[in-house]
């Protein structure tokens, strides 16, 4: 699941994310990433506006 589905406020996402080259990713869960944005109003918005773009 990618984060624009967490900030949007749904529990599922249309599609997948993969990495197809010998690199890194970041991660995070969704449980804690989803008491971030219901303790951050700041953050929501600011992700808000991301996801929007």
């Amino acid at each position: 699941m990618t984060a624009c589905a967490l900030v949007m406020g749904v529990d599922w996402a249309t599609h997948d994310c993969y990495i197809q080259v010998t690199s890194e990713a970041v991660g995070i869960d969704a449980e804690p990433f989803n008491a971030a944005l219901e303790s951050s109003p700041t953050l929501r918005l600011l992700l808000l506006r991301y996801v929007h773009c």
